[in-house]
């Protein structure tokens, strides 16, 4: 069976097109909004997946087995960027051709309240104010999602890098948080 997204030429697969975003690799619109079931359905994963899957070319020459490498590579490294907010966030920032956020796009009010949250959690010794404490950083991330969709149907890059930068600290508090949960119940 032919895929549009895989080229084949008679009956040999054909590398990927470098000029292929992982969005149109995937057969799906050069968006942030994409719900994780308009992904799963609409670039059929699997059955791309199944296509090029290496095992389906074990007797096919070294170069065939290598550029079906190659496309199972890219089909689960594009799924796993564009079903991942965050990672979407970034890839369709940097595909818009804006530079990759390196933590200079907040404000200093804004760097010292990531600053004092962090140092907050460090002091905080119950798994009840932690967990409290994760609710309200969840909340903000939940948040910051919604603003990143209209801020990119907007073309509000700057924005969009903003928030970025927010959402790396944020995951980053929150991982804080996870870390010395764990600790608390001997995980």
């Amino acid at each position: 069976m032919v895929i549009q997204f895989i080229a084949f030429t008679g009956h040999s697969i054909q590398p990927p097109l470098p000029s292929q975003n992982m969005f149109e690799y995937l057969g799906l619109p050069v968006s942030f909004e994409i719900e994780d079931s308009t992904l799963k359905k609409s670039c059929r994963f699997r059955e791309l997946q199944a296509t090029v899957h290496p095992d389906k070319f074990t007797q096919a020459s070294k170069h065939e087995r290598e550029i079906s490498d190659e496309h199972s590579r890219r089909l689960n490294e594009s799924y796993k960027t564009l079903s991942e907010p965050f990672l979407r966030a970034k890839y369709l920032l940097k595909i818009l051709g804006e530079k990759e956020t390196k933590g200079k796009d907040l404000d200093p009010a804004s760097l010292m309240e990531m600053m004092e949250w962090n140092e907050k959690v460090s002091e905080m010794t119950s798994e009840g104010e932690l967990s409290a404490e994760k609710e309200i950083v969840q909340k903000e991330i939940d948040g910051i999602m919604k603003e990143l969709g209209k801020q990119f149907a907007d073309k509000s890059l700057d924005g969009v890098r903003t928030n970025i930068t927010r959402l790396s600290y944020l995951y980053s508090l929150r991982t804080a948080i996870n870390k010395k949960l764990e600790d608390l119940m001997g995980m």
